[in-house]
């Protein structure tokens, strides 16, 4: 609720993400054998029939093929950029991993959290349509880029606290590039294809590049 949180000090923004991140780490501890998708027809969760990377860069090949549909503000320039972050990631994302619940929207606006006389605490989520089993680093992009942008104490407070339980494995640098990436072309395509949001003669990379670009290993303190 925006209005609530107008009322957030800086300090419960803090504590706030501290919880985000605390509690994507518990809601990560979900597991499954291997990567897999959701099947409406069994109700039931369905293993790739790829190796997740491949699968996963086809995904994002596809959301640019929808931005490029979308309007003319998808450039070759762009194109050419996104092409290079997956080539630069390509080591990072055969680095293994044990597939677990990935929700795709993860932020504040899909959860509630209460103060408790502890601390702030994340007691309930929602919005899991797109879920599926896969990297769980993933679900840092979204929150991660909204944290970037507003503070970097937020930032930090999130990634410390998802990090003391889930530490990054080999490669995460890249992987996260690529990760942010592909948040970014979702969005990008909504906006594009409604015509909201971004102004014109804004190009796909002049947006993207900046969230492409947090490191949230060295995520600032100050």
């Amino acid at each position: 609720d925006p209005a609530v949180q107008r009322t957030l000090t800086a300090d419960d923004r803090i504590a706030l993400a501290r919880a985000m991140g605390e509690h994507l780490a518990l809601m990560q501890e979900a597991t499954w054998d291997a990567p897999a998708t959701y099947d409406h027809a069994t109700d039931d969760l369905r293993p790739l029939d790829r190796p997740f990377a491949d699968w996963f860069v086809v995904d994002v090949r596809e959301w640019l093929r929808r931005c490029i549909a979308a309007s003319d503000a998808t450039t070759q320039a762009d194109v050419d950029w996104i092409e290079s972050i997956i080539e630069r990631a390509a080591d990072a994302m055969a680095v293994p991993f044990d597939p677990v619940l990935v929700h795709t929207d993860y932020k504040e606006g899909n959860v509630v959290a209460e103060r408790t006389a502890d601390g702030w605490r994340v007691n309930g989520v929602f919005d899991l349509g797109e879920a599926y089993a896969g990297d769980g680093e993933y679900d840092l992009a979204r929150a991660a880029c909204d944290y970037g942008l507003r503070s970097p104490e937020v930032l930090r407070a999130f990634v410390n606290a998802y990090g003391a339980a889930r530490p990054p494995r080999d490669g995460f640098a890249e992987r996260l590039a690529l990760y942010i990436l592909a948040d970014r072309l979702i969005i990008w395509e909504y906006g594009q294809r409604n015509r909201v949001w971004f102004n014109p003669g804004l190009t796909l990379r002049d947006w993207a590049a900046p969230f492409v670009q947090i490191d949230l290993l060295r995520a600032p303190s100050s």
